[in-house]
């Protein structure tokens, strides 16, 4: 039983260390005769432990053949087999078994002729490898020169390349096939003719290419490194009217097929595609970019400059500028200005500047600086300021704008000019007038309307027979006072003071019927509207709530005052002198100014 148990561990050892040595030198014994090649091929890939793969092409399995060999490795006995029309490429624990080609000798060229650059032309037709139609739209390109053009009708292309090299590697890349490589040498016989069939990505295949002729060498790869790209299914370059005018068909029909990459240390433009990239300049990351007039390339790992306008069909990172306008599609991470647009469709990090606006489709990290207006359909977190308006869905930080800010939700600072407009805010709002539904913070303004917060019409009177209106809006914490006041003197002769102030409050919940009031004003005092003198009065207020209704309550309480008045005022002694009661009386010149003690009571709804 021991020898048994020792048997089977070297047998596991030895498949082991076949599994893990190169296919084509392990070894194998193997006696047949007159069998068919396809058995043979069984056989051998069980004894070695591995797998074939070939096309029917290649390969006729049915062919009757014979084999003896002990202990050989498999390349040994392939070669027999095949007798040297057959190259070998190991792919993990796969051999695929492909046509192999046989450069034709021709004379050999005295090294004294042989150029510096080497010129090809290349011409041949595509074809479906199972249905043989011809196949147009297929990008043919050359990487190193960026060399490129799409077969036309029946499959026909032609490419012309020029390269430093004696031999180069030409792409076959279509969004429906397989791509393909193949490498061809340079001879100065003419016309390369190269025809070959592309395989499907539907339908699984051994064979990446078929070929017709034994010009050239070949090599096939089965995996190209992808594009990186960023394509936002809401909104694309595309879409836009630029893209739409940079995207010709042949454009379309490039992007659409090659799935390869690109990087180049610079590149200049005048007008796509007149430039150093050529018509493949959307697929090509630029590290040093200049654009004399209009630019369109693949992506940007520097600096970029325009004379007019950058588009950017995948990432920035870096710095961006331009005299018109910024387009990318990709993400921007770093410095981005222009003289009037930057235009993002997906994520902005860093620092945007534009003379007129800076729009981003996702979310900006940073800070956004705009002559005229910022706009960003997701969240922004850091700071925005724009002359006219800032447009959000949402935002963190500081938001400053000469005339709005309109925001869904906001949480920081909130500063406008006008008006502030959000749906939910946590921080504080600074404009004439602010609006929310809901805000946990402060409301700055002359006009504070929130859903959830303060709107009070105030009917009340005070001990110097001033009767009028205050509104108040804003929040518990913070609310503005807006009031209008008077006092009949002769109501017959229509002679009446007409008082109209603004003021601030806080105001503090004791239980949910009684609330404490602290308020601070100032009101100008006029006659009938008509005043060119200063009369001035300040107040200090406290005042208890006492809430009866839902949308009623009453309230009074106690005041000091402070008044300036202006005594060469013709209507002064009539009209000003006697409001109020003063302890405390003082005379400057022209100007009077009163202290004194006093009350105010009133009812409030809603």
């Amino acid at each position: 039983m021991k020898y048994l148990i020792l048997g089977l561990c070297l047998l596991s050892l030895n498949i082991k260390a076949q599994q893990n040595s190169s296919i084509l030198e392990r070894k194998v014994t193997i006696k047949v005769q007159n069998q068919a090649l396809g058995k043979v091929l069984n056989i051998i890939s069980e004894t070695a432990q591995f797998n074939f793969s070939y096309s029917s092409q290649v390969v006729n399995d049915k062919k009757l053949v014979s084999v003896h060999a002990e202990n050989r490795s498999v390349k040994e006995v392939l070669d027999l087999l095949f007798n040297g029309t057959v190259s070998y490429q190991q792919i993990g624990n796969h051999l695929v078994l492909q046509k192999k080609i046989v450069v034709k000798k021709t004379n050999q060229t005295p090294l004294s002729t042989i150029p510096k650059k080497f010129h090809y032309k290349i011409s041949g037709y595509i074809r479906d490898l199972n249905s043989g139609n011809g196949l147009n739209n297929v990008s043919v390109y050359e990487k190193s020169t960026l060399s490129n053009v799409n077969s036309v009708d029946f499959g026909y292309y032609v490419l012309e390349i020029v390269s430093p090299n004696s031999e180069i590697l030409l792409q076959f890349s279509s969004y429906d096939y397989k791509d393909t490589q193949v490498l061809v040498q340079w001879n100065n016989q003419g016309i390369i003719e190269l025809h070959l069939n592309l395989t499907s990505n539907s339908k699984e295949s051994n064979q990446d290419l078929a070929f017709e002729n034994d010009s050239f060498k070949t090599d096939s790869v089965k995996d190209l490194l992808l594009i990186d790209s960023i394509i936002d299914t809401r909104t694309k370059l595309d879409d836009t009217r630029i893209g739409k005018w940079l995207l010709n068909q042949y454009t379309k029909v490039l992007e659409k097929n090659i799935r390869d990459s690109f990087f180049r240390q610079w590149q200049i433009t005048f007008v796509p595609p007149i430039g150093t990239n050529g018509k493949l300049s959307s697929l090509v990351n630029n590290r040093f970019s200049i654009n004399t007039v209009l630019g369109y390339n693949g992506g940007v790992r520097g600096l970029e400059l325009g004379g007019f306008l950058n588009v950017v069909k995948n990432n920035v990172k870096g710095a961006q500028f331009s005299g018109f306008g910024n387009l990318v599609q990709g993400k921007v991470s770093g410095l981005q200005m222009a003289g009037f647009f930057n235009h993002n469709l997906d994520q902005m990090n860093g620092l945007q500047a534009a003379g007129f606006y800076n729009y981003n489709h996702e979310n900006t990290n940073g800070m956004m600086l705009a002559g005229f207006m910022n706009l960003n359909s997701k969240t922004v977190n850091g700071m925005q300021m724009a002359g006219f308006m800032n447009l959000n869905q949402s935002f963190k930080g500081f938001q400053v704008a000469g005339f709005m800010n309109v925001s869904k939700h906001v949480e920081g600072t909130q500063m406008a000019g006008f008006m502030n407009i959000s749906k939910t805010i946590k921080g504080v709002q600074f404009g004439f007038i602010n609006i929310a539904d809901s805000i946990k913070g402060l409301g700055i303004g002359f006009l504070n309307l929130y859903k959830n917060g303060i709107h009070q019409l105030e009917i009340n009177a005070n001990e110097s027979k001033l009767y009028g209106l205050s509104f108040r809006s804003g929040t518990n914490s913070f609310y503005s006072i807006l009031s209008l006041k008077t006092q009949s003197l002769d109501f017959l002769n229509n002679n009446n003071i007409i008082a109209y102030g603004y003021g601030i409050g806080k105001r503090i919940p004791h239980n949910h019927f009684l609330f404490s009031n602290f308020e601070l004003s100032s009101h100008q005092l006029s006659y009938n509207f008509e005043t060119n003198y200063l009369h001035l009065m300040n107040q200090l207020q406290y005042h208890l709530e006492l809430k009866l209704y839902k949308k009623f309550s009453i309230v009074g309480g106690l005041s000091l005052y402070h008044s300036v008045d202006d005594s060469t005022d013709p209507k002064y002694k009539d009209a000003f002198k006697n409001i109020g009661k003063q302890f405390y009386w003082n005379k400057q010149n022209r100007f009077e100014q009163k202290i004194g003690p006093g009350f105010q009571f009133g009812v409030r709804f809603f």
